[in-house]
């Protein structure tokens, strides 16, 4: 028991701070609740879930003279203290004893100290109905004075903290959404754009930097706006970005001119737009998502595509996407410069691979494929 908090209102509102901090920053967690722990004078804290119960015990745990990864230590014996704790009314705080010796042996920190006492405060906001949960502020031998302010301080922060555990999950699950869009993005084998309402790039995959790299049909100027090189074009896209910016109904496709090529075609898809406060920074959220069909750069290959896939080899996917095309084995073989042996046992491996029996079945797979379509050949 370090003894030495301090009862400031500065203190006490700088906590407040942290605490609100953390719920726009997860990673920040362990540092709060080592502030928090450092507030109320003990030597540490952590919130916890599904303490005592048969699901895994999920924590944050923060001080500096205990080693809060060996919570679970603390569950191995004597479980009065958590039974106790379980039965708190949701929001309340109660100072509960800890019999006997409960200092993991396995603590990475040899001289923390021995937990005698648990002030606990049980949080709805990591209570439900698969889990009980709130924060454990662990003290060594202390008096019931001490013991006591420390309950009546956290009785004061408990809502704070509540509130500040709620809107984390709030923020980490926006978090999880935009990750899982961004990683969607990146996978995708062919040029994908996202935009806001003015079109500005908000984000952008690897397929789609080498195409707006290469300047030809679309580009990106200097304040890092989406543009067609194309004059007619340009001015369509504005209009277009305009449109979906006002909630006008889009059209599903849009055509951009190139110099001396086939047009580009932009797919589009509409995003709901983040309700939250809209007027403090009404372009911050990608409101488009533009999927480019460019004919002339197919990002994959089909054959590459089937080898990534489906594990085909080298050989084995020229030899399907060939077949995809309806041409028939001996011709294939020809095509290939191979035996018409060799070309019957790569066609089983393929089927056997992708999961078919029959050439149609392969020309279904393959063509379902992203990349280059294979031009049908006659039989």
């Amino acid at each position: 028991m370090t003894g030495d908090r301090v009862d400031d209102r500065s203190d006490h509102i700088a906590i407040i701070d942290e605490l609100y901090s953390a719920a726009t920053e997860p990673e920040c967690w362990p540092e709060a609740v080592a502030a928090l722990s450092r507030h109320l004078g003990a030597d540490g804290a952590a919130m916890v879930r599904n303490v005592g119960q048969q699901e895994p015990i999920s924590h944050v745990g923060g001080g500096a003279d205990l080693d809060m990864v060996e919570l679970n230590g603390y569950v191995q014996g004597d479980k009065s203290w958590v039974r106790a704790a379980q039965k708190l009314a949701l929001g309340d705080v109660a100072v509960l004893d800890v019999p006997g010796d409960h200092r993991p042996s396995s603590c990475a920190i040899p001289e923390a100290p021995t937990v005698r006492h648990v002030v606990y405060l049980s949080l709805p906001s990591l209570t439900g109905p698969t889990g009980v949960g709130g924060l454990a502020v662990h003290f060594s031998n202390v008096g019931s004075t001490i013991l006591e302010e420390a309950a009546e301080l956290l009785r004061e922060l408990g809502p704070h903290l509540d509130r500040a555990v709620w809107l984390s999950q709030r923020v980490d699950h926006g978090r999880i959404v935009q990750q899982r869009l961004n990683h969607m993005i990146h996978a995708a084998p062919h040029p994908v754009v996202l935009v806001t309402a003015t079109g500005r790039i908000a984000a952008v995959n690897a397929a789609a930097a080498t195409l707006v790299d290469r300047r030809d049909g679309l580009a990106v100027d200097r304040d890092g706006h989406l543009q067609a090189t194309s004059p007619k074009s340009r001015r369509a896209l504005e209009t277009l970005f305009l449109a979906a910016a006002a909630g006008e109904t889009i059209p599903e496709a849009v055509a951009v001119d190139r110099t001396s090529r086939s047009q580009i075609r932009l797919l589009l898809s509409l995003l709901p737009r983040d309700r939250a406060l809209p007027v403090a920074d009404p372009e911050s959220e990608p409101i488009l998502l533009l999927s480019v069909i460019d004919p002339e750069h197919p990002q994959y290959t089909k054959a590459e595509m089937l080898s990534a896939v489906y594990g085909l080899t080298t050989a084995e996917a020229r030899v399907a996407v060939l077949l995809a095309t309806g041409m028939g084995r001996e011709r294939a073989a020809t095509r290939l410069s191979i035996s018409l042996e060799t070309l019957k046992k790569q066609t089983a491996a393929c089927f056997r691979k992708l999961g078919v029996s029959s050439q149609a079945g392969v020309a279904h797979v393959v063509t379902a494929m992203p990349g280059a379509r294979p031009r049908p050949h006659a039989v």
